[in-house]
């Protein structure tokens, strides 16, 4: 079960890195906009979900 869960998790990570540095070596204009965006949404997306998480921490408390 582990193996499998770490196949599902290191595939598309590696995927995802490979991507990155062919892009990076591509074009690198395009690389530095979609970095910078994905640092951007995941900031945001971190903060919103550790708000959720609390709300619903919360929520599960309140019973």
């Amino acid at each position: 079960m582990h193996q499998v869960i770490e196949y599902q998790l290191s595939k598309p990570l590696l995927i995802t890195l490979l991507s990155s540095i062919a892009l990076g070596l591509t074009n690198i204009k395009v690389f530095v906009v979609i970095s910078t965006f994905m640092a951007i949404d995941l900031s945001l997306a971190l903060q919103c979900f550790t708000k959720l998480a609390k709300m619903e921490q919360d929520k599960q408390d309140s019973w």
